[in-house]
């Protein structure tokens, strides 16, 4: 399989463009497979983005299949000022 360590995605600003949702995540969104996939000592954060934020380790939308995957570390989603 694969193995990916110390992912890091930080939300602190407000991004332009992103409209009313936001998915954050290794993939914003899958339809497909994904499989033997393993994420080590990820930190995701939000700290500034107060609605609709939708955070995933390896996804934050799926509408697809996942196999054979494993996640360690810390995912928040705290709405900060």
């Amino acid at each position: 399989g694969y193995s990916i360590k110390n992912l890091n995605i930080h939300i602190k600003t407000d991004p332009q463009g992103l409209g009313t949702e936001a998915y954050v995540g290794l993939f914003s969104g899958n339809s497909g497979t994904i499989k033997n996939l393993t994420l080590k000592d990820v930190d995701i954060n939000n700290t500034k983005l107060k609605e609709n934020v939708y955070l995933g380790g390896i996804v934050a939308y799926n509408s697809g299949t996942i196999e054979n995957c494993k996640i360690t570390g810390i995912i928040k989603n705290g709405m900060g000022s």
